[in-house]
């Protein structure tokens, strides 16, 4: 027996075939999936797009989500750039780059950014800064240095504060 010829009694074809969602089922998973957590305006049209809805359904649905407190992009937005700063320990120009990715306007990227205290910032930047430096096991201090400054650059940090943090750190070592 050829095992690729087609046998219906083993195909895939038994699987329920997608259907696309009424207008109601739709809703009801958009629901779902901006109660689990903060969505972007964005995210949801790219999930809506998947279920195959065309463009009124869809913006139904987010009229829908908007009025019903579902979707709320500046809420998002200091949800977004609060949870990266805290868990990932990413800087104010990542966080910026990756909501503008995300299609939100300048006003709430700068409100969200804005939003993050000064103190606990450059405080993670150090703890990111430290903790980096005990993982290095360079000799020569220029090179830690550039080491230390690419780290805090590529994690979002911007520069003036990278070279402050990076030459105080220098400094006490000497």
């Amino acid at each position: 027996m050829d095992i690729f010829a087609a046998d219906n009694s083993m195909s895939f074809s038994s699987r329920k075939p997608k259907t696309r969602p009424t207008l109601e089922e739709a809703r009801h998973k958009a629901e779902r999936y901006c109660a689990y957590q903060e969505r972007s305006h964005q995210e949801v049209q790219r999930k809506l797009y998947s279920l195959g809805l065309n463009q009124g359904e869809l913006d139904e649905i987010l009229v829908h989500l908007i009025r019903h407190g579902f979707l709320n992009e500046e809420r998002f937005a200091r949800a977004f750039s609060g949870g990266k700063f805290r868990t990932m320990g990413w800087g104010k120009v990542k966080i910026q780059k990756e909501l503008k990715a995300r299609g939100l306007n300048d006003r709430l990227i700068q409100e969200s950014v804005g939003s993050i205290d000064s103190e606990q910032y450059e405080r993670k930047a150090e703890e990111l800064l430290y903790k980096k430096r005990k993982s290095l096991r360079d000799a020569d201090p220029a090179v830690r240095k550039a080491k230390l400054q690419k780290y805090l650059t590529g994690k979002g940090y911007e520069l003036d504060l990278v070279y402050k943090l990076v030459k105080q750190l220098s400094e006490s070592e000497k």
